[in-house]
Parts: C-alpha cells; sequence; structure tokens
C-alpha cells in the first residue's frame, strides 16, 4: 500500500512551482546547486519537524484562506519598541489594549541585534539570531507572539535580509577573504563596476550616505586589495 504524502510533503509539492524555478534563475549555473536545494528542502523538513502544533494549525488555517491579510477587518499597529512600550515585555502588557483598539495585527520595526552606534534604526543587523539587548531576549519574543496568537492577532517583524551589518559575522569572515562568505556580498577589486552601477541606482540617503557601495580598503584576500561592497555592510 502506498503511503500518504506528509502534510508537508503536500505543502512543498504546491509551492513547488513558485519556489524551485526562482531559485534556478538566480543560482541554476553554480556547480553546487543541486547540493544548494537538498540541503535548503533538509533544512525546510527539520524546522516543520520543530515547529509548535499550535503553529502548524495556524499554517493549515491560513493555506484554507489565503488572502487572510487582504480581508476587510485586517487593521495594522507599527511601532517601534521603545517608543511604544519600552520593551517587548512592555508590549507584552498592552496586548489586550491593541486588541481593545480591534488590532489584528502588530507590526514591530527592527529589533534584531544592531550594530553598535549609528545602525539606521535598527536596520543595520549584527546578528539575526538575538534581539537587540535594549528591548529584550528571544524568549521575551516568542512570549509575545503566543500572547498575540491567544488573541486572535497576527505578529509582523521587520526582517532585513538584502544587507548585514559590517560587524556580523558573515562579513568579517568575507572581509578576511574567505571565498565562501564573500560570495555572500557584491565585492569588487575595483571600483569600475561599482561607478557604472551607481549612473542608475537609487540612492537611498543621497545626504547622509551618498552612493550604494562602500570602500573598505583592507578587505579582500588578506593582502589589502581595493574592495567595495553593498548595502553598507
Amino acid at each position: 500500500m502506498t503511503q500518504a504524502p506528509s502534510i508537508f510533503d503536500m505543502r512543498l509539492a504546491r509551492s513547488a512551482p513558485d519556489l524551485w524555478p526562482v531559485l534556478e534563475r538566480l543560482y541554476g549555473e553554480r556547480p553546487d546547486f543541486d547540493a544548494f536545494r537538498a540541503e535548503l528542502e533538509a533544512a525546510l523538513r527539520e524546522g516543520w519537524a520543530a515547529r509548535p502544533a499550535d503553529l502548524k494549525r495556524l499554517d493549515l488555517a491560513r493555506d484554507l484562506e489565503p488572502d487572510w491579510f487582504q480581508r476587510s477587518g485586517m487593521a495594522g499597529y507599527v511601532f517601534y519598541i521603545d517608543r511604544f512600550a519600552g520593551t517587548l515585555s512592555g508590549v507584552h502588557d498592552r496586548l489586550d489594549y491593541l486588541r481593545d483598539l480591534g488590532i489584528s495585527y502588530v507590526h514591530l520595526m527592527p529589533c534584531l541585534m544592531p550594530r553598535p552606534g549609528d545602525s539606521d534604526g535598527g536596520y543595520s543587523v549584527m546578528d539575526y539570531r538575538q534581539i537587540n539587548p535594549a528591548y529584550g531576549r528571544m524568549s521575551d519574543l516568542t512570549r509575545l507572539a503566543g500572547g498575540l496568537r491567544d488573541r486572535g492577532m497576527s505578529l509582523c517583524v521587520d526582517l532585513v535580509l538584502n544587507h548585514t551589518a559590517r560587524e556580523h559575522d558573515w562579513a568579517r569572515r568575507a572581509a578576511a577573504g574567505d571565498p565562501a562568505y564573500q560570495d555572500m556580498y557584491l565585492m569588487f577589486d575595483d571600483d569600475t563596476l561599482p561607478r557604472a552601477y551607481e549612473q542608475s541606482l537609487i540612492e537611498i540617503f543621497p545626504e547622509t550616505a551618498p552612493g550604494s557601495f562602500t570602500h573598505h580598503p583592507n578587505s579582500g584576500n588578506g593582502s589589502g586589495p581595493r574592495s567595495t561592497t553593498i548595502n553598507g555592510t
């Protein structure tokens, strides 16, 4: 008798037409693409196995209502944690207030570990696995997420993935010359291509941080070639 596919397998099969072709267009020419795909699927399976039961039920509910976030009754509340309640625990203490306002999802501005000093309001992330200590710990975020679900509200968090702080472990390894980590960034030995790109790239902060590339003279292969990286790492 053929074994029925698991819920994970059915969800993966449904999402496959959106997931794999996009990754193949981006990375399909790499010789290690098949290994990357296998590692990614293994990580997805591992994550699903460890996912709490209440979140799995929520996943299925949203599968049945894929437009849940577009419903007319959805109302969001967006804030910086320190401005609204000081800490994540403070936000948790105000959940009943938000529910009474009719809020259905809470959007937290960046709250992951930022680089020290100027971090563009928390968008320059140093560690994706830690919370900004000024706001609390990861356990506080887990508690907050559970409190929101208990009240029928959803959690949205600004997750910045298109760049890292220069203090991030990946960026440090790239600057030290590790080719595996350099491959995670756009790095160049001279400014020919960066200057060409900047003819058409839109500047995000033209007055305080002009351009889209930063020159790091001590980055590269350890011997100090001229290197530039995109997105202000």
